[in-house]
């Protein structure tokens, strides 16, 4: 677990031009990987590289991949803290896969991401009819054809004759499709629009919190006690085995109650943290 990290971090700037369905994959195992980790530092920059390689595809992405795609960049907005961003990526994801499943090693049955990503199904389903190119043809999400979803995002694609790739793009709802020549002898262009606007990061997780303050109070009692019966069992006048050992036994045993519950108070104020960030 101490490699994972050191391993995402070397990824950071290999995102290239010019990209292939291959290399897109690849920066998607290792999003995949750091988000199971917990590793955000690794999972921004692999999120980063798979959106960046998305833009300079070479040849044409298995509608899987287009799937898993979404799915990374739907984590991506979450993290971010774009909840709604998040829903219309999970769409497009559910668009293609439907009856994908999260692995529970990935994302916990409990955890928000999937109550997001199973209010996606069969949602923002709108499209709007872009230009048909002069040469070649359109596809979105591995769909030939110029109808382009416009309530959710899409990997479009400018497929040459040959097959090859020509242009390609990730397209949030809103953004502008890459400029190419239209069939009518326009040319559909391409305007600057501004990023993304996302929403204030998760707090620590609220259950996680309060069982780490519980934990934290009990332990804080437990010391207290155990260090009352401490001075109990030295001001003790009694010379009787039993009754010193029963004092002494009771006096460890708070002792090491509380600072137990102390670790697991820590621990859990920890996970609450992570928890309510991812």
């Amino acid at each position: 677990m101490l490699l994972i990290p050191l391993l995402m971090a070397t990824r950071v700037g290999f995102a290239a031009c010019p990209s292939s369905a291959a290399s897109l994959q690849s920066s998607l195992d290792s999003a995949q990987l750091a988000f199971s980790s917990m590793d955000s530092t690794g999972f921004k920059t692999a999120t980063t590289d798979a959106e960046a390689e998305a833009a300079c595809l070479t040849d044409t992405v298995p509608a899987g991949v287009v799937a898993r795609l979404h799915r990374v960049l739907g984590l991506r907005a979450f993290v971010d803290g774009d909840e709604a961003g998040a829903r219309t990526a999970f769409a497009a994801a559910r668009a293609i896969e439907p009856d994908y499943v999260f692995p529970d090693a990935m994302v916990p049955a409990d955890h928000p991401v999937r109550q997001l990503y199973n209010q996606a199904a069969g949602a923002f389903s709108a499209t709007s009819v872009v230009p048909t190119p002069a040469t070649g043809h359109l596809e979105f999400d591995g769909t030939a054809g110029a109808r382009r979803p416009s309530e959710r995002p899409t990997l479009a694609l400018l497929v040459q004759p040959t097959g090859a790739v020509k242009s390609s793009a990730y397209l949030w709802p809103g953004d502008p499709i890459f400029s190419y020549a239209a069939s009518t002898g326009a040319v559909a262009s391409t305007v600057t629009v501004p990023p993304k606007a996302t929403s204030a990061h998760h707090g620590p997780n609220l259950p996680l919190t309060i069982v780490a303050g519980v934990a934290l109070a009990a332990g804080g009692v437990c010391y207290g006690l155990a260090d009352a019966s401490f001075n109990d069992f030295k001001g003790s006048q009694s010379h009787d085995y039993t009754t010193l050992e029963a004092k002494r036994s009771k006096t460890n045993t708070l002792f090491f109650t509380s600072v137990g519950a102390g670790v697991v108070g820590l621990g859990t104020g920890v996970g609450a943290v992570l928890a309510g960030h991812w």
